[in-house]
């Protein structure tokens, strides 16, 4: 319901507002700042855009690993179905907790070198 704005004679007058949503609550911090963290699906167009990755090289392979997911702009899942493998298991050898053995250390391998050696995004897709 509307506070009314006008009194009995048809003139504005104050109303009480104390009932309405403030700012603080008509948006989250991150709106506010607009500070908010660009969703993976993202990450390729703004790679593009800017001319290069921003995202900091990994240092083990598992990091290397999420990055280059994330430079695909690629889910988890969607990643798991590129390799083959559970999405569980993906996980764990991207927290560092496992590491592929045979052929599914090569895929991954693979996986890999196909976003580090790409000097363009747009091929990799």
């Amino acid at each position: 319901m509307r506070p009314s704005v006008t009194g009995t004679t048809g003139s504005p007058r104050a109303t009480s507002f104390k009932n309405l949503p403030t700012e603080t609550t008509l948006r989250s911090p991150a709106e506010r700042t607009h500070r908010s963290k660009p969703g993976i699906e993202y990450m390729p167009g703004i790679i593009r855009f800017l001319g290069y990755n921003p995202l900091p090289s990994g240092n083990d392979w598992a990091e290397r690993l999420v990055v280059s997911r994330t430079i695909l702009g690629l889910s988890q899942m969607e990643s798991a179905v590129r390799l083959g493998v559970d999405t569980g298991t993906l996980g764990r050898w991207e927290r560092g907790e496992r590491k592929p053995a045979g052929r599914l250390a090569a895929r991954a391998a693979r996986f890999i070198a196909s976003v580090e050696g790409c000097s363009e995004i747009g091929a990799t897709a």
